[in-house]
This record gives C-alpha cells, structure tokens and sequence, in this order.
C-alpha cells in the first residue's frame, strides 16, 4: 500500500516515527517557518519503527526585533527605547505578499518597565510616548495597531501585540501589500521604557521572546498571505541589549511637563496628573532618593524628595510672588540647563 502521513515538526532532527500499518508511505513534515518536507517512498514493516533524518528549508521569511545588521543595542537604564520590527519576504514571487500580521513579543520585566501601545492602540490614552508605524507599507494598511500591554502567560513577562490587516473596507491595493523581493522592511517600532536597577548596568540582557497573551483568539506569531488562506510563521531573530548606566537627570526645576519652562501651565499638568486623568510628568530621576526608587524630579520644587501636592502649593505660592524660589531634591539635582 501507498500510504501518506503528515507530522506536525518543531525543528531539524532525526525523528523516528510509528506509522498505522506497514507499507511504503510518502512522509510530509510540516512547520509555519519552514517549507514543506516530504520524504517518498519511506518503507514501514511490521512491528518496526522507521528512523527519518529530517532536515527542513526556511520558508524565507523572516522578522527582525532590534537593529537591522542583528548586533546588539547599546541603550542606558532607566530611559525610553525603541526597538525596531523589521521583515523579509523572499524574492522575486508577489504571490508571496503579506496581508495580514499578529507580531506578540513579550519581554523581561526586570529588565522592561513600561510598554507604550501606538495611538490607534487607544486613541483615547494621554501617555507621553507612543509605539508607531512607518509611513510605508504596513504602515498604510487599513487597520493596524500596537496594543496595550497584556500579562504573558509565562510570569514575569509583558506581552505586547503589533497586528494588521492590509485592507478592510478599501479596494484590494497591491501596492501596499508587505512584499519586500528579499529586502528587510521597517514594519513597526515598539517604545519602552528599561529599568533603572543598578543590577543589569554593565550587561548585555535578552530580554525578548515571542510572546504567548493569556487570550483565545491569539494565533501566535502569525503571517497572512495575499492568497487569503495560507498562513505562515516568518522565522524570528531576537537582539540583546547592552546596558549602559542611566543618563543623569535632565530637567529644570518645576517645568513638570518638560516644555523648556516652569509656568502655570506646569502647575496644571501637576494638578491633572495626580487626579488621575492626565499623564505622568515626562522626565524621571533614576534612583532617586534611593536605589532602586524613582522620582519626578522637574516636580519636586520644595526640594523634599517628594513629588505631591504639597509642591503643587508651593509652586503656587512661587507663581504669586508669595514663596520661595523653586528648589529641587538635592539627591538629584538638574543636571542641565535647557535651551
């Protein structure tokens, strides 16, 4: 009998396998990131396992999370990152153009604090930082978005999802279709924010994995092709981080929304802040009074180390010429002047 069996395959390797009944079978070994591997005419006996050496051909796409060339990022602890998304389709076959995409990727978070969704995550949001899209390609699509941060179904990891689609309710455009002829294309950059801890300045941390979101509808790491019914997993590369110490702190005193000066406007945006509906103040002291501890240092104009209403008093009281003049935490002081 001829006989066809298909396996489901996780990489390279010799695998032996128990198929139903003896006979001569052609074997397909099947994978997203790989091609298709079919081995014929494998002849099975009775009562015998049949030992394949499997070796299987990347299916030619790829995703990129970091730099471009894959080395490693130099980035400073407790600052804002960017880490770009980059991706290959192989060359020369439009047929093998992208129209959809579900990118997870989680991330350490003692090593990542904050991840920034994109304003179509929210639009409603008032974060000071914002994930984004190039004006290109995945960037032009009809409906695409870097989401809010989720808990990853490993713990103590943050799960975060790029997903799009090419077109909705807009003609079927090819041109915008994410087809690269073996290029590497921006498809999107995550921003986040690195942790201040002492512990990791100096290392070169791999904090990110393809992420796996505690929610049903999630189908992983996924590609659509333009044919509206294949899907695929690109193969993933991951690139580590170098951490530097954290840059000193940068700010003026009372110039609570880092706009260059201290005014009233400060005052509102200190105000709005703490009621809960406006965003933090953009410049944190890293380690600031103590290891390990944050502090908004623009805030803090009574010098107590402190950001609360209290300065939010004095800073009034500065404005109405019936105070002081602003002060700061003498831990960390402003350690620039602004233009």
């Amino acid at each position: 009998m001829l006989g066809f069996a298909i396996f489901a395959h996780t990489e390279n390797g010799v695998y032996s396998l128990e198929l139903p009944a003896p006979g001569t079978y052609n074997v397909k070994f099947s994978h997203l990131a790989f091609r298709d591997t079919v081995i014929s005419g494998v002849v099975v006996n009775d009562q015998e396992f049949t030992v394949l050496d499997v070796v299987m051909t990347l299916n030619g796409f790829l995703i990129i999370f970091g730099n471009r060339d894959g080395s490693v990022m130099t980035v400073q602890a407790g600052t804002t990152i960017e880490i770009p998304i980059w991706g290959v389709t192989p060359a020369g076959n439009f047929e093998d153009s992208v129209i959809f995409m579900y990118v997870p990727l989680s991330s350490d978070d003692e090593v990542v604090t904050v991840r920034y969704p994109s304003r179509e995550g929210d639009p409603r949001d008032t974060l000071p930082y914002h994930s984004y899209f190039p004006d290109t390609l995945v960037g032009l699509w009809d409906d695409r978005a870097i989401l809010n941060p989720n808990p990853d179904t490993t713990p103590g990891r943050t799960n975060q999802d790029v997903y799009g689609f090419a077109y909705i309710t807009d003609p079927r455009d090819p041109h915008n279709f994410f087809w690269t002829n073996g290029d590497t294309v921006l498809i999107a950059t995550y921003v986040m924010r690195l942790s201040g801890n002492p512990q990791i300045w100096g290392d070169t941390v791999c904090p990110f994995q393809i992420g796996f979101p505690a929610i049903p509808w999630s189908p992983g790491l996924a590609w659509g092709m333009q044919d509206g019914i294949t899907l695929l997993m690109p193969f993933a590369t991951f690139q580590c981080l170098h951490v530097l110490e954290p840059p000193p702190c940068v700010y003026i005193a009372g110039d609570i929304n880092n706009n260059d000066q201290a005014n009233g406007l400060d005052v509102s945006y200190g105000v709005n802040y703490f009621k809960g509906f406006g965003p933090p103040p953009p410049v944190i002291c890293e380690n600031c009074p103590d290891t390990g501890q944050q502090l908004f240092g623009a805030g803090d104009v009574n010098g107590s180390c402190q950001f609360n209403g209290v300065d939010i008093t004095y800073f009034v009281n500065f404005l109405k010429g019936v105070g002081p003049p602003l002060g700061f935490c003498p831990v960390c002081p402003p350690s620039d002047v602004a233009k």
